[in-house]
């Protein structure tokens, strides 16, 4: 009975960790419309490839200041967190990260 539990408990972690996205950050360095590809510069510190191409579906959902945005929205250089189907290079959702600190209002101290 012992081992039925250990063996039910080592297949949902499994499961579980398996079903989990992968996460790449970095820096679109080219956008392919046509061809619904992009591809990504991972930031330092992160122990995927430096380079990382990544398929656009219908179902990506792409967000800028937590506003949905169109791929056509996108451009070179952006900085973004991509959240990929395991095991594969479908982008499930992009958010666009600023790409540095805010402009503080007019007459408002940073």
């Amino acid at each position: 009975m012992k081992y039925l539990i250990t063996l039910i408990a080592a297949l949902a972690f499994g499961a579980a960790a398996f079903a989990a996205n992968d996460r790449t950050t970095g820096t679109i360095e080219k956008i392919d419309l046509e061809s619904h590809w992009l591809t990504v510069r991972v930031a330092p510190g992160h122990t995927a490839e430096s380079v990382r191409t990544l398929s656009l579906t219908n179902a990506t959902v792409i967000t800028r200041a937590g506003k949905k945005i169109q791929p056509e929205d996108l451009t070179v250089g952006d900085k973004v967190v991509v959240e990929v189907k395991p095991r594969t290079a479908q982008a499930l959702s992009i958010q666009v990260t600023p790409n540095g600190p805010q402009a503080a209002p007019p007459g408002k101290a940073k």
